[in-house]
């Protein structure tokens, strides 16, 4: 009866106080200190239109042609090979310069001259033998120039090439004469006493018509 009585006073004391049972503090947490909640979980990153940056290849530029090597023909030299030079020699220097040839064809031996064209392109160069000097032995005599898809640029006499007009070479040619070989009907070119052998033929038979060849030193079977 009595133990009744106390719990009973017990109860009434600690709700005149207005105390509570206390709850048990976490462990590690300071006495008196309020719970805490726990951290939230880590955000995931949202992507937005600036997270992701689409990254085109770059265009690869088309390697441009490469211009046609120059070429320099005149009255004294082919590509700086000498006129006059031992055929074997000349040869040789001009596949280092030139590349190797297109064609070599012997000359015809109709007049008992030894020798033959080496053509690059619409480039073709005479090796023949000297009638008076050197009669066998053939040397970088001569050259020509055709119309066609050139592998060379070309520079030339007078700044004349094939496809320009006749009417245009017999103005700028210093002393230019126009020429018709009588055993030829319907041949027509162009040449000066001033640069002898040199000679521009038409492709027609009057000044109507345009350079087809441009020739020094050419060589023809009688």
């Amino acid at each position: 009866m009595r133990r009744a009585l106390a719990a009973v006073l017990v109860l009434l004391l600690g709700a005149c106080t207005g105390s509570s049972p206390s709850t048990p503090q976490a462990s590690g947490s300071p006495p008196g200190a309020s719970p805490q909640a726990p951290p939230p979980p880590p955000s995931t990153p949202t992507a937005t239109s600036t997270d992701v940056v689409a990254i085109s290849p770059s265009p690869t530029a088309s390697p441009s042609p490469s211009s046609p090597p120059t070429v320099s023909v005149s009255i004294t030299d082919v590509a700086g090979v000498g006129i006059g030079i031992e055929a074997d020699a000349a040869e040789a220097r001009l596949r280092r310069i030139l590349g190797r040839p297109d064609s070599v064809r012997p000359l015809p031996g109709c007049t008992g001259e030894v020798g033959r064209w080496v053509t690059w392109s619409t480039l073709t160069v005479l090796f023949v033998d000297d009638f008076d000097t050197s009669r066998g032995v053939a040397r970088l005599a001569g050259w020509s120039v055709s119309p066609g898809r050139a592998r060379f640029r070309y520079v030339l006499p007078y700044g004349i090439a094939t496809g320009t007009p006749i009417r245009t070479v017999l103005e700028q040619v210093p002393g230019a004469e126009e020429f018709t070989p009588p055993d030829f009907p319907g041949a027509y070119s162009v040449h000066t006493e001033r640069t002898p052998h040199l000679s521009w033929y038409s492709s027609t038979s009057d000044r109507r018509g345009v350079v087809s060849d441009v020739e020094y030193h050419g060589f023809e079977c009688d």
